[in-house]
């Protein structure tokens, strides 16, 4: 080896989709179709295939003939009303969550979505590589949601929504199904989601021939509605954030690990492990009855009757 040698120069190279996806211009696997398409240009050039890197110090990068800039990360959440839509602009002017945040031109973007009878927390974000995480069945974020049914639902039909239903081609499954409630001629439930098909819920429960009254998503991961008013916004921590990411860098690291290490131990999706002294809250139907149904094996959420979420310590921003 040659010591009067120079050392080569680091550099800040990245790859492409990723560079897009930091700047915002949307997840990894939709910048990779944007490269795909010959819609980025990289010093005049357009590059159509995947995996060429940049320097962002350098290389000037276009999307559609515009310039590409990385942008100051945002990160909202936001307790979405009924009768609001998730969509950034609506050609019938009817009420989006866009009307509710702080700078309506800023761009921002749901993380998933809910549909516009039903309320309940939603994530706001410019990162669309978050994003793409948080939605990503695989990394098993949980999605909590208080539903109210016109009728009890009997054990072989929690059963069959853990199992999985099939519905316009798409397999819709719960990860776990437990009755937390219950009033006049109607039936409250908490039911977890690790994905997030187009009205899931509704098209389940529409499947056993019954009706959802009243949906709310009252939970994504650790983080709640507790103090966050309908129609109320906060930012969301660094802290928060890293905890919502913490079950993908876990399955990022299972997945490294799965070939020294036998069959993997998965630990609770969305528990926050790294704060065990933080106040928690009751589940906000009270306790829940003993018919808690569960996938079973790894692909289910291993929770025990006493758990709880955490709660959040930061409070809402008013508008």
């Amino acid at each position: 080896m040659d010591l009067a040698s120079p050392k080569p120069r680091p550099t800040n190279k990245v790859r492409l989709q990723k560079y897009l996806a930091q700047c915002g211009v949307g997840s990894r696997r939709a910048c990779e179709q944007f490269i795909a398409e010959g819609r980025v240009q990289v010093n005049g050039h357009p590059h159509t295939t995947q995996g060429h890197c940049i320097d962002p110090d350098q290389d000037q990068v276009l999307f559609d003939g515009h310039p590409v800039r990385t942008e100051t990360l945002e990160y909202y959440l936001f307790n979405k009303p009924r009768d609001v839509l998730c969509t950034c602009r609506d050609p019938g002017e009817r009420r989006t969550f866009r009307d509710f945040v702080p700078d309506p031109e800023q761009r921002l973007f749901p993380v998933g979505r809910l549909d516009r009878n039903s309320e309940g927390l939603l994530i706001l974000t410019n990162d669309g590589q978050f994003s793409h995480a948080l939605i990503h069945p695989r990394h098993q974020v949980p999605k909590y949601y208080e539903v109210w049914v016109d009728a009890r639902l009997p054990e072989p039909e929690c059963r069959r929504m853990i199992d999985g239903i099939w519905d316009e081609g798409e397999l819709l499954q719960a990860a776990e199904v437990a009755l937390i409630g219950r009033g006049e001629h109607r039936y409250g439930y908490e039911i977890t989601l690790f994905s997030g098909r187009n009205r899931q819920i509704r098209r389940m429960i529409a499947a056993l021939g019954h009706e959802v009254i009243a949906l709310k998503r009252v939970a994504i991961g650790p983080l709640t509605t507790d103090g966050l008013r309908v129609g109320q916004w906060r930012r969301l921590t660094r802290r928060e954030v890293a905890m919502l990411m913490a079950p993908v860098q876990q399955t990022g690291h299972r997945t490294t690990e799965a070939g020294r290490s036998g069959p993997e131990t998965r630990s609770p999706a969305g528990r926050n492990e790294e704060a065990p002294n933080e106040a928690v809250r009751n589940n906000s139907m009270g306790n829940r009855d003993r018919g808690t149904v569960r996938r079973d094996g790894g692909g289910g959420r291993r929770r025990t009757e006493g758990e709880r979420r955490p709660r959040q310590s930061a409070g809402p921003s008013r508008l």
